[in-house]
């Protein structure tokens, strides 16, 4: 009964999809492809086991159905792998996005042309330790 296709007298087509194989997210992935050519009802016949009904947009005949839930099929199979290959992908794609992120921070060059008057520290030319101004600091922080 799991891959029953069952034509009805009123141009409907009913099957069913084993949620154990296929997750729920593949299933309204692959429907919202088919909207555009039949209405789409989803319901649990019982548990792990997805009803789904077809009702066709336009009068179409009964094997236009049957062609349609094969196409569906298919298309299931194909979400179906494009979410396991997301899953399994997740921290490759994170790792290259955080160094493509990484490479692209400014860096800061100091130029002899920058006017000291606006720094709130100094750098100490003897050892190269920064030293703060804390009045210069209070009166950055006051300002913003």
């Amino acid at each position: 009964m799991d891959n029953v296709i069952e034509v009805l007298k009123d141009d409907k087509a009913v099957f069913f999809i084993n949620e154990e194989i296929y997750s729920l997210t593949a299933v309204m992935k692959t429907a919202y492809i088919f909207i555009e050519k039949v209405y789409i009802y989803f319901d649990y016949e019982k548990e792990k086991l997805i009803r789904v009904e077809f009702t066709p947009k336009e009068i179409k005949d009964k094997d236009f159905l049957k062609k349609l839930v094969g196409e569906f099929y298919n298309e299931l199979l194909n979400q179906t792998l494009r979410l396991r290959i997301f899953k399994e992908t997740k921290n490759i794609r994170e790792l290259i996005l955080g160094r493509a992120l990484y490479n692209t921070c400014v860096e800061v060059k100091e130029s002899n042309s920058i006017n000291k008057e606006n720094y709130y520290y100094q750098m100490n030319e003897e050892d190269g330790k920064i030293i703060f101004s804390d009045d210069e600091i209070s009166k950055a922080w006051g300002e913003s």
